[in-house]
């Protein structure tokens, strides 16, 4: 399904079959840094239907079916600290802040059965710092698309980053920015923005487009209450301002950016080796849009605060 301001803009099925064939080689960890070196082989098919429950408004996404070799490099530095109450409720959490990266590249070809001859790139960089126990920066960026004869394609760039500074009473202030832009993007992938991933004083999968950024503030109070002895409860205070919009359409269907504020409970069950939590949000957008009324409520499970 594929969303334009919260509402159904049109909907397909589509069918995912893939295929990884690889080995690789490391000599481990040396100077606490772990090379790997990897070759493979992937067949990945995408095909697409009608769907039963509507017509589809626009024309199907063509099919697709790549095969293609590649060879793959990976760094992991080890660079651990073991913390408590960052993303996660009474559980001690090892964080890596060392750097790492990682890159895949390929070539698919007609020769094995594909049906188009396009360079394959997908690639990675993970990094992060502490100081002085008391904050804590970490940042990454990812970019991956392909390569045909006729140009590149189905090209996805994000970057990030975040700072968490531990507070004396326990809490934390969390700060966040993301961003992400496309080219060509296959036509049954989508960058959104809403409710769901970080806007949310606004619908589900509200703004679309090929660009999209986000600026979070949080207030994170982490408590030992345990209702029962069945989950941990915690609570946030937060703003959001992004947007989402296509770079030859203008600035999308807003002036500026949308904002909002709110407050959450985190619940985490005490019981779970896994630690996946619940979150429930209160947000108050502060810019009117298209279908939005008043307060947005917001529930959903997340791995992390």
């Amino acid at each position: 399904t594929l969303y334009a301001l919260g509402e159904v803009r049109d909907r397909f099925r589509q069918r995912t079959d893939g295929l990884t064939v690889w080995a690789g080689v490391s000599r481990g960890l040396v100077e606490h840094t772990t090379r790997r070196y990897t070759v493979g082989v992937t067949r990945e098919r995408e095909r697409f239907a009608p769907s039963r429950l509507t017509p589809p408004v626009g024309p199907l996404p063509p099919d697709r079916f790549l095969v293609y070799p590649w060879f793959g490099f990976t760094s992991i530095q080890e660079r651990f600290a073991k913390l408590r109450n960052l993303d996660q409720l009474n559980r001690t959490e090892d964080v890596n802040f060392g750097r790492r990266m990682h890159l895949r590249l390929g070539w698919s070809s007609p020769r094995l059965g594909a049906d188009i001859a396009a360079a394959v790139l997908d690639g990675g960089y993970e990094d992060g710092r502490v100081f002085a126990d008391h904050g804590m920066l970490q940042w990454s960026g990812a970019l991956s698309g392909r390569w045909p004869e006729g140009g590149v394609e189905n090209v996805l760039g994000s970057a990030d980053a975040r700072y968490d500074y531990r507070q004396r009473g326990g809490g934390v202030f969390h700060v966040a920015l993301d961003l992400a832009a496309a080219y060509r993007l296959d036509p049954d992938r989508q960058i959104v923005l809403g409710g769901e991933n970080g806007l949310r004083g606004y619908p589900l999968r509200y703004l679309e487009g090929d660009r999209s950024w986000l600026f979070t503030l949080e207030q994170r109070f982490y408590s030992t209450w345990e209702p029962l002895h069945l989950a941990y409860v915690g609570a946030a205070a937060f703003a959001d301002v992004g947007n989402a919009w296509f770079a030859g359409g203008g600035r999308g269907p807003f002036d500026g950016a949308l904002a909002d504020v709110g407050v959450g409970l985190r619940i985490a069950s005490s019981r779970s080796n896994r630690g996946s939590m619940v979150h429930i949000d209160v947000a108050y957008p502060l810019v009117s849009g298209v279908g939005v009324s008043g307060l947005e409520v917001v529930v959903r499970t997340a791995g992390e605060f």
